[in-house]
C-alpha cells in the first residue's frame, strides 16, 4: 500500500481561518485550507483511499487536489514503508544558560564594564550578541575582543553616517563572527554588498531604530522560518527564553523594554541573575498559550513580546503591537481589516472569547464563505 508522508522539515500549522505549511528547509511557507491542515495534523502518514473512505466520496476530488498540490510543492513523498522514516525529536535543548544577549553601548559606557559583560556571557556559552550603539567610539576594540570568544554571531545596530559605511565594511571583512551591520536613519533603504561575503550584509534603512520603542512590533519582515525557531516556539517563549539585556550602564534586564532590573553586570554574577525567581518568569510561555496567538497560523515563526501586552495583568495576553487579525486573515492596512476587538471580547478569566457569529459574518463578507 502506498502512503504519503510529510517531509519532517515541512510543518503544518492550523489557524483560526486558514492553515499553512512551514517549509523549514527552504525557509518559506504556503497557505493551505483549514481542512487540509486538519488532515495533515491528524496523522503522520496518509493513504488516499483511506482518506476518501473517511471523508466521503463527495470529497474525493478535493483530497486528490490537495495531495497533487503537496507533491508539486515537495511537501510530501510517497513510500510503501512509512515506518522507516522516524519523526524528529520535538524537544528544544541548547547547551547554554544564556543563548543571546543585547548589549547597549553609548558615550557613557565603560569599556571595562562591557568587557566584564562579555567575559561573563562567555562563561555561560552565550552564542549570539547584538550591540545597540549610540555615539560610541570603541566599537572596534569590543568587536576584536568579542571575536576571540566562543560566541558564533555578532550583530551591530548603529545610526547612519556616511563615514560609517567604510568603517563597518572594513570590520565585516576583518572579523569573521561579525555577521551583519544595520545603519538606521539613512536617506534610503538598501543593502550594501561591497564586502566579499554576500552573506554578511550592511543594511541601510530609513526608519529610526529605538530599541525600547521598537520592541514588540510584529511584522512579517521579522518572521523566522526554520526548524530551530519552530522547536523553540513549541517549547519556550521565542523572545525571552535564555535572553538577556545589558544597558549602557551595565544594568541587567530580560529585554530593553522590560521594567524589572536584576542587578548590574559589574557586581552581579549571571548565576545570581539566573537564580532570581522573576528572571525566568516568561521563559515557558509558548505561543500556544497566548491569547489570540494560539489561533494564529504564523505563531511558530513569530517572535513573541511580553513587555507590551494588551492586558498587563494577564501574562498570557496578546502582544499589544501585533496588527494581524487571524480570525479574518488580514493585516492592519489591508482592505477589509477590522481589529481583534470587533471579533469577540476579552475576559480576565477566559482570555479572548471569539464571537463566532460576528467572525462568520465578516469572513462571508470578505471571502464569500
Amino acid at each position: 500500500m502506498i502512503f504519503f508522508k510529510l517531509f519532517e522539515g515541512c510543518i503544518p500549522v492550523e489557524g483560526a481561518t486558514r492553515g499553512m505549511i512551514m517549509d523549514t528547509q527552504r525557509c518559506r511557507y504556503r497557505f493551505i485550507p483549514k481542512s487540509l491542515a486538519a488532515i495533515l495534523l491528524s496523522s503522520k502518514t496518509y493513504n488516499i483511499k483511506k482518506l476518501i473512505k473517511e471523508y466521503g466520496k463527495q470529497n474525493e476530488q478535493h483530497i486528490k487536489d490537495y495531495f497533487n498540490f503537496l507533491v508539486a510543492n515537495e511537501f510530501v513523498f510517497s513510500t510503501d514503508t512509512p515506518n522507516h522514516f522516524p519523526s524528529i525529536e520535538k524537544q528544544y535543548k541548547v547547551p547554554s544558560a544564556i543563548t543571546n544577549a543585547i548589549i547597549e553601548l553609548s558615550k557613557g559606557s565603560s569599556i571595562n564594564t562591557t568587557i566584564t559583560a562579555l567575559e561573563k556571557l562567555d562563561e555561560v556559552n552565550c552564542k549570539a550578541i547584538q550591540f545597540i550603539i549610540s555615539e560610541y567610539t570603541e566599537i572596534e576594540r569590543i568587536i576584536s575582543y568579542s571575536n576571540r570568544l566562543k560566541l558564533t554571531s555578532i550583530e551591530i545596530i548603529d545610526k547612519y553616517e556616511p563615514s560609517k559605511i567604510k568603517k563597518y565594511d572594513k570590520l565585516l571583512k576583518q572579523y569573521g563572527k561579525l555577521l551583519s551591520v544595520t545603519l538606521h536613519s539613512a536617506s534610503c533603504d538598501r543593502i550594501n554588498y561591497s564586502v566579499e561575503d554576500k552573506y554578511k550584509p550592511l543594511f541601510l534603512i530609513k526608519n529610526v531604530i529605538n530599541q525600547k520603542n521598537d520592541c514588540g512590533k510584529i511584522n512579517p519582515f521579522f518572521f523566522s522560518i526554520n526548524l530551530e525557531t519552530y522547536l523553540e516556539s513549541i517549547n519556550f517563549n521565542t523572545c525571552l527564553y535564555k535572553k538577556i539585556f545589558i544597558d549602557d550602564l551595565g544594568n541587567i534586564k530580560n529585554c530593553p523594554s522590560c521594567a524589572q532590573f536584576f542587578g548590574n553586570i559589574s557586581d552581579t554574577t549571571l548565576e545570581q541573575v539566573l537564580n532570581h525567581p522573576d528572571f525566568k518568569k516568561y521563559w515557558n510561555i509558548t505561543k500556544d498559550k497566548i491569547d489570540v496567538c494560539k489561533d494564529c497560523e504564523f505563531r511558530h515563526m513569530c517572535t513573541d513580546c511580553r513587555a507590551y501586552i494588551k492586558d498587563p495583568e494577564n501574562i498570557y495576553s496578546q502582544p499589544a503591537k501585533c496588527t494581524y487579525n487571524p480570525y479574518i486573515a488580514k493585516w492592519e492596512g489591508e482592505d477589509g481589516y477590522v481589529s481583534i476587538e470587533k471579533c469577540g471580547k476579552y475576559s480576565r478569566r477566559k482570555g479572548f472569547v471569539v464571537d463566532e457569529n460576528k467572525v462568520n459574518a465578516l469572513n462571508n463578507e470578505l471571502w464569500g464563505g
